[in-house]
């Protein structure tokens, strides 16, 4: 539908009104759904971490 591809459009408008050039997301390691769409989104691998939950995840970024 869309809806996730928008609202990412609409808050890189809003980073970029803030200039803000470049910003990292955070995705569970199993999340496949999660990978693939981050990755068409144009967001890059650059790290693996442990998050709060003692989750591991992989961390993405994207410059803008």
């Amino acid at each position: 539908m869309g809806y996730g591809s928008e609202v990412l459009r609409q808050f890189e408008e809003l980073m970029t009104s803030k200039e803000i050039k470049k910003y990292r997301i955070g995705v569970i390691v199993d999340n496949e759904p999660a990978h693939r769409f981050w990755n068409k989104q144009g967001f890059v691998r650059v790290a693996s971490s442990i998050n709060g939950d003692n989750k591991e995840i992989v961390i993405y970024e994207k410059t803008i």
